[in-house]
């Protein structure tokens, strides 16, 4: 989930007309992440897409791994 690749795709969205929109979708919608990644980042005050994205990827590989799980 936290791949280069998706990183990327986040970063590339901001500049999209509808950055509002990815920027207040829920983690738990996104595909892939299931019940126990969801408690995880909730606890790490991880909501949003936004909140996702105001991690470093550096934060996020440290808790999730290269490409999540």
């Amino acid at each position: 989930m936290f791949s280069t690749l998706s990183q990327s795709c986040v970063q590339h969205l901001a500049s999209w007309p509808a950055a509002g929109f990815v920027a207040a979708l829920p983690v738990k919608k996104f595909h892939g992440v299931g019940p126990a990644t969801t408690t995880k980042m909730d606890r790490l005050g991880i909501a949003t897409s936004a909140d996702q994205r105001a991690k470093s990827l550096d934060f996020l590989r440290q808790l999730f791994g290269k490409s999540g799980g």
